[in-house]
């Protein structure tokens, strides 16, 4: 019997230890509780994660007085063997001490130890001086055998000039007096360790909210595009019957020049622009600001971004004052459809009326489709066209209207290079153009075709995104030169594609193409929704709550008897209420998706056809979408291009059959035979050819 007693108490003995052993745990974990709790409390504050092997060391070193003097500083570390005590000499810079003392179960004092320092400069005045004012933490030390304590401790806040003393102190002794400095450095984990209170933009402008008037941005008839920008930048507006005079003046001065411009060099040629205003703004501090520097731009101002209308009407204002240093193309963006279709009409509309959008599309409509520099580059915004033999086919082109789906106007906005532009297997000079779903494919045999048959050096267009903001193709044989240039001056497209914009100045000797990162701009709600569109999602996830009560509740036909067996009505009536619960299951399923990841979806319906989601994505939940558009790897600029594909495409545009693909196709024969009869300018002149420069810059 006392073998059987030893082993009971013995079991006991062991239930007992578990017991104390749980709530020792659940002690710990309250700790942590309560010490994060105060952290959060804690006013301006930073949170930087530290290592150290040796605490009481580092304590005993006097590291803490360097590492404390600095204002509203706040450590909580686990101390072995003892708990510190804080004396304070001067009441103007009181100590408080917190009471988290708790005991903890002994560990090994090898394993690394790791505490975190809460701090954040604070400067206060006060009547009194607080130079003399000297407060020392941790300075006795009460021990406490085989006994491990939290203790926390917050420094007073001092006057500015105790944060100097304190900082030469410490860089006199080679360390930081203010270990927030570690912010941006990486930590333990190996990821870099952020603020958790300071913004990234730490001063935000309020946004201007008084619209301007005529009076403020005309001096007499002369137009103040400074007053315009800066009010641009706050994100503020002008009054309708203003931004309407400034559209019929540029319309006005639009409408007088030819549908080809023969310009000379110097010149800077830029690409589209999508509705990028801050970038707009960085593009002419790259290149120089008017009227020192004279601007070519190939097109598509509008859609895709949100800052569309600030773009023209700041292009339209610097039209109007710099008329012959400052020259616009159309792009195939410039239309009424393409503009319905994406979000430059609904952005007119927010921001001013119907209106104000029918007269931008009657600007639009007067906006030139192609310049000759220097008489040796065909600056346009898409491409070539069968239809297009020489440079006085453009100019005869009716350009005051919409333009068609086909034709040499279409295809002067919508036409691209080949894929293999330069590698061809065939003798194809111009097919089915697939990414758009119109216009043309232009080889680089029709390229070179066209270009010496009209005297040139090259094409300057737009019209597609570079991952560098640029491409050079392939050279022309006869000239060494590259047939085709494309510019792209919208970096960070819709804000995914990680690209750089890029412009090219030429200046009769070089040509020099200089990038540019992109600038941080305002947020917008997506497509220009408003707050309560934006909530639609959490409304519906609550709705399906409360359909989840309705179905706990039987119908009469439910309830009714039936002539069936009891075991068939059973089985039946389970499979109707399982499939009530699946429906509304799924519909749940949806809506808390929406509501938790709603930029998530808003951003992938951007990059997808027609603005819907793919097929599945709301049901595959939180963690699909993530994984589509917030991995640890960054989309690329293929990625993104590759997504953005469908959104390339003219709009409701019909797929054309494999019969009309192969009569669109242009032979060499063809071209060549049509361009003899109609000729050309001849070769072109034996000037000396430019040099080409890159330039790559913020």
């Amino acid at each position: 019997m006392s073998s059987e007693s030893k082993d009971i108490d013995m079991e006991l003995s062991n239930l007992l230890d578990q017991i104390e052993e749980l709530k020792r745990q659940k002690e710990l974990r309250d700790i942590e509780a309560g010490l994060h709790t105060l952290q959060c409390t804690i006013p301006n504050t930073e949170m930087i994660e530290v290592e150290t092997t040796d605490f009481e060391s580092l304590v005993r070193n006097g590291t803490e007085e360097e590492s404390l003097e600095s204002p509203n500083t706040v450590i909580c570390f686990p101390v072995d063997h003892g708990k510190y005590v804080t004396e304070t000499e001067s009441e103007s810079s009181l100590v408080e001490r917190l009471p988290l003392e708790r005991e903890i179960p002994s560990q090994s004092s090898s394993r690394t130890e790791s505490y975190t320092e809460v701090s954040k400069d604070h400067n206060h005045s006060h009547s009194h001086s607080h130079n003399t004012a000297n407060t020392h933490l941790l300075q006795s030390c009460e021990l406490l055998p085989d006994k491990r304590h939290w203790t926390l401790a917050m420094s007073s806040r001092n006057s500015k000039s105790r944060n100097k003393s304190s900082d030469k102190k410490a860089a006199s002794q080679g360390t930081s007096g203010n270990i927030s400095q570690n912010i941006g450095k990486k930590n333990s984990a190996g990821k870099p360790i952020l603020s958790t209170v300071e913004r990234v933009c730490k001063d935000v402008p309020p946004i201007a909210t008084r619209r301007l008037t005529d009076s403020d941005i005309y001096s007499g008839s002369k137009i103040n595009t400074s007053v315009i920008k800066e009010h641009f930048l706050k994100e503020g507006r002008l009054k309708e019957e203003t931004a309407l005079r400034v559209i019929r003046e540029a319309s006005a001065i639009l409408r007088k020049e030819g549908t080809v411009l023969d310009l000379q060099a110097p010149l800077t040629i830029c690409g589209d622009v999508h509705g990028q205003f801050y970038d707009l703004v960085h593009l002419f501090d790259v290149g120089g600001q008017l009227p020192d520097t004279k601007y070519l731009f190939l097109g598509d101002y509008v859609d895709r971004g949100m800052f569309s209308v600030e773009v023209v009407l700041y292009l339209f204002s610097l039209k109007i004052l710099h008329p012959k240093m400052l020259h616009l193309l159309r792009g195939n963006h410039e239309c009424r459809h393409l503009t319905a279709f994406f979000t430059f009409k609904e952005e007119c509309r927010v921001k001013y009326s119907q209106n104000f959008y029918v007269e931008m599309m009657k600007a639009f409509d007067c906006l030139p489709l192609a310049c000759l520099m220097n008489q040796k580059f065909l600056c346009i915004h898409g491409g070539l066209s069968p239809n297009i033999h020489t440079i006085d086919e453009i100019r005869r082109i009716d350009r005051f209207r919409e333009p068609p789906k086909s034709g040499p106007m279409c295809d002067l906005l919508w036409a691209d290079p080949r894929t293999d532009f330069g590698e061809e297997d065939n003798d194809e000079f111009f097919c089915h153009n697939t990414a758009r779903g119109c216009s043309f494919y232009f080889s680089y045999a029709a390229a070179c075709s066209f270009i010496e048959a009209n005297g040139l050096l090259s094409v300057i267009r737009a019209h597609e995104a570079q991952d560098l903001g640029y491409k050079m193709y392939k050279k022309v044989p006869s000239t060494n030169f590259p047939a085709v240039f494309t510019l792209f001056s919208a970096p960070n497209y819709l804000d995914v594609y990680n690209n750089k914009g890029a412009i090219l100045k030429y200046d009769n000797t070089t040509i020099n193409v200089k990038t540019y990162k992109y600038s941080p701009h305002p947020y917008w709600l997506p497509n220009f929704m408003d707050a309560f569109t934006w909530s639609l999602p959490f409304v519906g996830e609550k709705v399906t709550d409360m359909l989840y009560i309705i179905t706990s509740i039987c119908s009469q036909q439910e309830l009714a008897e039936t002539d069936e067996d009891e075991e068939t009505a059973k089985r039946k009536k389970k499979e109707e209420t399982l499939n009530k619960f699946r429906a509304i299951g799924k519909m749940s399923r949806y809506y808390k998706t929406l509501s938790e990841e709603k930029t998530a979806v808003i951003k992938l319906k951007g990059l997808c056809s027609n603005g819907k989601l793919p097929m599945g994505a709301l049901s595959s939940g939180n963690d699909a979408l993530r994984n589509a558009l917030y991995s640890d790897n960054p989309v690329t600029f293929f990625e993104a291009k590759k997504a953005d594909a469908e959104n390339e495409k003219m709009p409701e545009v019909k797929e054309i059959t494999p019969q009309q693909r192969r009569a669109s196709i242009t032979t060499r024969d063809a071209y060549i035979s049509e361009m003899a009869k109609k000729g050309g300018r001849g070769s072109l002149p034996p000037d000396a050819m430019p040099k080409i420069k890159t330039i790559e810059g913020n």
